[in-house]
């Protein structure tokens, strides 16, 4: 599935584009905060590992009908985690654009403000050259 071009850029989203923020972030703020933008999947992967424990278990004791019902549960659990990965993908997909949005916004703010004081003090200079109060 391809995503429509950025508003006013014309060009596509790229994962290639820098995020300065998610560069710099260190890893255990990540998992935090994957846990909390997609807290189905670790649910999902904690389900798969019990289900195939338990499979092992019950192979170890003998009991293949336990066992089949285990590999079952894993194959579901699965597909559970990998439903959770594409719905929760596609839900902060949009929240990752909005905070892209807000970012580029409070960066051109940043920079007309840091270009307001600049002319303001260029013109404070001026003023001490020409001796102008």
């Amino acid at each position: 599935m391809s995503q429509p071009p950025l508003p006013g850029t014309g060009q596509m989203p790229s994962s290639f584009d820098p995020d300065h923020e998610r560069l710099n972030e260190k890893a255990l703020a990540k998992v935090f905060r994957k846990l909390k933008e997609e807290p189905l999947v670790p649910l999902g992967i904690g389900l798969t590992v019990f289900a195939f424990i338990s499979a092992y278990r019950a192979i170890r004791r003998g009991d293949s009908k336990q066992a089949n019902k285990m590999f079952r549960a894993r194959v579901a659990a699965q597909g559970f985690t990998v439903l959770a990965m594409v719905a929760g993908s596609m839900y902060y997909n949009q929240d990752r654009e909005k905070s892209k949005e807000l970012r580029k916004i409070k960066e051109e703010t940043d920079a007309e403000e840091k270009r307001h004081a600049h002319h303001a003090r260029e013109a404070g200079a001026r003023r001490l050259i020409t001796g102008c109060s």
